[in-house]
């Protein structure tokens, strides 16, 4: 009997075991994570990207979202508000077509977070109000505050493409644009 484990082409497929190749980086995987992306999700990330160019990006989720991994004590909170930046230096910060993780800084200590773009429904350039917002991803308990929100301005109810809706923004005005239904790319 040997004491050497077994190799992949001597193990059966009845040995019980997961191998899992932990040497394959967040980067090569993000090419199958694209694929598997809806086009919310890829326009979510396009909003997220075009806006940590210019800084820090706040990304309001519900924290509920079964997929969301945040701590507990923020977990029932339906509008957390996260911020992300490529400044904070964070060395696991990475994004793709499914969401954000990144160990963020609590008062509680430090967390690995994982945001799924499904829990996102607002992105915006902290401190500026311009960013996006999907209504259809609001969590239902907020929807009553969202509805009295229809009464905007016409200019807002345009549907921009993500790097238009940072180009128009030119007042010091507040700029979120609605995001609905049907996206086209």
């Amino acid at each position: 009997m040997s004491s050497r484990p077994p190799s992949d082409d001597n193990a059966s497929q009845s040995d019980n075991v997961v191998r899992v190749d932990f040497t394959r980086s967040f980067k090569e995987n993000k090419a199958a994570s694209f694929s598997d992306a809806s086009a919310v999700e890829l326009q979510k990330l396009k909003v997220f990207e075009d806006l940590l160019k210019q800084g820090t990006a706040a990304l309001v989720l519900d924290a509920s979202h079964l997929e969301v991994k945040v701590p507990l004590v923020f977990k029932e909170i339906p509008n957390l508000r996260l911020n992300f930046s490529h400044l904070y230096g964070i060395k696991d910060f990475a994004y793709d077509g499914r969401g954000v993780q990144a160990t963020l800084s609590f008062s509680e200590g430090f967390y690995f977070c994982v945001i799924p773009w499904k829990a996102v429904f607002i992105i915006e350039l902290d401190g500026t109000g311009m960013g996006a917002v999907w209504h259809d991803d609001v969590p239902m308990v907020l929807k009553p505050a969202f509805e009295l929100k229809k009464e905007m301005p016409k200019k807002l109810e345009k549907e921009l493409q993500p790097k238009e809706a940072l180009k128009a923004r030119k007042s010091s005005a507040p700029f979120l644009r609605l995001v609905t239904g049907d996206l086209k790319e």
